[in-house]
């Protein structure tokens, strides 16, 4: 293949990847680490109607609905994320504790400038 300014096509390529952002995440995705546990947030399935009427759920119904649709919210916003979380969170026996993965979801929240 032809050089081209003394440069390969694979250093051509490389430079015009770097120069277009290849491999870097889109705006509206944000990296936080909570916990010591790294996740990507889409930050526009925070501001969804969708997400918004979650909320509503967590924040207008009695304390057993409220915890149910708080795990529907995190669920949401950790996507194909939640595995990983659930195991960095579980115990030495597997097991995820609730409050354990919702103190971490709600520091999430805040983490990423959603929480009021």
């Amino acid at each position: 293949m032809e050089v081209i300014d003394g440069m390969t096509p694979e250093q051509l390529r490389a430079m015009a990847d770097e120069m277009e952002g290849a491999g870097q995440r889109p705006g509206y995705m944000r990296r936080v680490e909570v916990d010591g546990i790294e996740v990507d947030v889409d930050m526009r399935i925070i501001a969804d109607i969708r997400t918004m009427r979650i909320i509503a759920d967590v924040q207008g119904r009695d304390d057993t609905a409220s915890a149910f649709a708080a795990i529907r919210l995190f669920d949401r916003i950790l996507g194909d994320q939640r595995g990983m979380v659930e195991k960095a969170l579980s115990d030495a026996d597997g097991y995820c504790p609730v409050d354990r993965y919702v103190t971490f979801a709600m520091r999430l929240f805040e983490a990423v400038g959603a929480k009021n």
